[in-house]
């Protein structure tokens, strides 16, 4: 089996609360699990030197230096906020990620549904609510209308085929990680990921091929993608996910209908072969199997639809710092070197400020500005041509006359041909959204390498 990221299956999107009080990156565990790669950085940060006089430290060991001076905490805060600077795009992301690092916990009651809503990655004007509707997204129509195609490979590969599974894949049917979680989820709750913080398990997936692709085409706003089994006469106890900015979508795969309920707040469904759910696990919530057989679902996390889209490119770069601290050292040079009583440092050519990760809507103008160029020759070639042809035409066909006429022509300046504008070309992500102008501020404001986001995809 091909080694893989260790990363715990259940109740992943704590994401901001990581670095709730820590040293210098040194990350911490979250309450429901959520683990950084371990890092080597943990001593408490001294006091920054003035710029002018920049440490020498600082110059030799790069990261070693970049962590005697500046809190991992602050360095992502200021990285986010020069990103953004233009419209400030993301107070509410940056007002979370500060919050993290004072021990914040968001909770307070709400009375309509008879609940409480608690979180330690708390994003404010999120409105809580226990069910959405999932058929009001396109994607969530069309994967129910491809439930059976998951059903049978689900069926195929992890039932029919479970001594393979267990042989091939990666974190087969764990339980949760972590203390909080494992206490609430119980240990008759477990889970084989497909995708978790936007990045996909590249042993799993090839496991479940069919599912992933269907995943991929219909551009699921996935952060999280993993299948859920629940044990027979088993319940999951009240508890929150601790994380408001994206909700929990339920595909039942093999459910024992009548008999397999959800309730968040004070409302009670119950899971259905095919059907979709889609809830705030925000809120406290609870679940039971009072069946004799296993349930089985597919478990989607997805982004809160009142979230903008530089707040998703915002979340996903904490996510890219938290896995890889490279990224937060390499940027705070570029971007705020004069924090470290460094000289700035020249944009490498890879990298690229765009809207898009990547800077993927930088190379897609390039792309297109190429394309229409080439459309533009085979139009030209293609008149070059038929004007041959007619002229070997008329000749043929008209003898002298038509050679008088052509005579006539060549005396004659050409009629100018226009070629029709093509028109811009766009990225299809309906979950982007915005306006273009917006999308040119951000070309030159967002930074992130198209290695680095490579890892994360719009699913």
């Amino acid at each position: 089996m091909a080694p893989s990221r260790a990363r715990p299956a259940a109740s992943l999107l704590a994401s901001l609360a990581v670095l709730a009080s820590c040293s210098a990156f040194n990350l911490p565990s979250s309450p429901l699990g959520f683990s950084a790669r371990p890092l080597q950085h943990a001593a408490r940060l001294s006091p920054p030197r003035p710029a002018s006089h920049p440490s020498p430290a600082a110059r030799r060991t790069g990261a070693r230096g970049l962590c005697a001076q500046i809190k991992f905490a602050d360095a992502v805060e200021e990285v986010l906020k020069r990103k953004y600077v233009k419209k400030n795009r993301v107070p509410r992301v940056i007002k979370s990620w500060r919050r993290m690092d004072e021990d914040f916990l968001y909770r307070a009651e709400v009375p309509e549904y008879e609940t409480v809503q608690e979180c330690n990655s708390y994003i404010e004007g999120l409105k809580p609510r226990p069910f959405h509707d999932p058929y009001q997204f396109e994607w969530a129509q069309k994967l129910r209308d491809s439930a059976e195609i998951v059903q049978e490979e689900f069926k195929r590969v992890a039932c029919d085929g479970e001594d393979s599974l267990y042989e091939q894949g990666n974190n087969v049917w764990v339980t949760a990680a972590n203390s909080t979680s494992a206490e609430s989820y119980g240990p008759d709750w477990k889970t084989l990921a497909l995708m978790d913080r936007c990045v996909w398990d590249q042993t799993n997936v090839k496991l479940f091929p069919k599912t992933t692709k269907l995943l991929r085409d219909l551009e699921v706003p996935c952060i999280e993608a993993f299948f859920a089994r629940m044990m027979p006469n088993s319940v999951i106890k009240p508890h929150s996910d601790y994380c408001n900015f994206a909700l929990t979508s339920h595909l039942g795969l093999d459910v024992p209908e009548g008999q397999c309920w959800i309730e968040v707040g004070n409302e009670r469904r119950e899971w259905r072969n095919g059907e979709m759910l889609l809830f705030d696990t925000s809120l406290m919530h609870k679940a039971a199997n009072e069946a004799d057989q296993k349930r089985f679902i597919l478990m989607l996390r997805v982004w809160h639809p009142d979230l903008n889209p530089s707040e998703v490119d915002a979340i996903k770069y904490i996510f890219d710092c938290l896995d890889e601290p490279e990224i937060i050292e390499r940027d705070i040079r570029l971007l705020a070197p004069e924090l470290l009583g460094m000289p700035a440092m020249k944009k490498p050519s890879g990298m690229h400020f765009g809207a898009d990760e990547g800077g993927r809507r930088l190379q897609a103008k390039a792309k297109a500005k190429k394309d229409t160029a080439k459309a533009k020759d085979a139009k030209k070639a293609a008149k070059k041509e038929d004007a041959k042809e007619g002229d070997a035409e008329a000749a043929d066909g008209e003898g002298g006359e038509g050679a008088e006429e052509e005579a006539e022509d060549k005396g004659k300046a050409p009629e100018p041909y226009e070629v029709p504008r093509a028109g811009r070309y766009f990225l299809h992500d309906d979950r982007r959204g915005g306006d273009d102008d917006e999308g040119e501020e951000e070309e030159e404001e967002s930074l992130v390498s198209g290695k680095d986001s490579a890892r994360r995809e719009y699913v």
